[in-house]
């Protein structure tokens, strides 16, 4: 049987032969090989919707705890803050979900503004304002092998030639 240093770098090796770089950037794992990588691990395609549609529920739940305190936040509120942007551009709530090795945290934001990018030469941005944001973060604690972080920093420092500190 492989050790998990082999198991590691045949998934990298599947994943990076089964996947393409899109024009944003982002490298996306065709379906199947990640399914594939799954069931070595005893882990159905099946049994992947099953936890999935769980955690999309209770992570639906915690964005509605999130919004009740949001809204009692701005209850609270003096109708002169609320009348400055910065002050409704940082309101916002958060609730953290625990998890098998880490935990998940969903955040609902009052009021988000984006720039929207420009469209030719000359062209001044354009804003978008939307109201009721709602981000994940997923902390991996626990859930990315803990020789990854070090390693990563080694690599890195290599990469962008920045010498180690003793």
């Amino acid at each position: 049987m492989a050790d998990n240093n082999d198991l590691m770098e045949q998934t990298i090796s599947h994943f990076i032969e089964n996947s393409t770089v899109k024009s944003n950037g982002i490298r996306e794992v065709r379906k199947a090989a990640y399914l594939e990588e799954l069931e070595r691990h005893g882990v159905s395609e099946d049994d992947l919707k099953r936890v999935q549609h769980a955690v999309d529920h209770t992570t639906t739940a915690a964005a509605h705890v999130a919004l009740k305190d949001l809204e009692e936040k701005i209850s609270n509120s003096s109708a002169e803050d609320l009348k400055k942007d910065d002050y409704r551009r940082d309101l916002d709530a958060t609730v953290r979900l625990p998890t098998a090795g880490g935990s998940t945290e969903v955040t609902v934001n009052a009021e988000n503004v984006n720039r929207i990018p420009f469209k030719g030469e000359g062209d001044e941005p354009s804003y978008k304002t939307t109201y009721g944001r709602v981000s994940t973060t997923i902390n991996t604690k626990g859930r990315i092998h803990k020789d990854f972080h070090d390693e990563a920093g080694k690599r890195l420092r290599a990469a962008l030639g920045i010498k180690e500190v003793a």
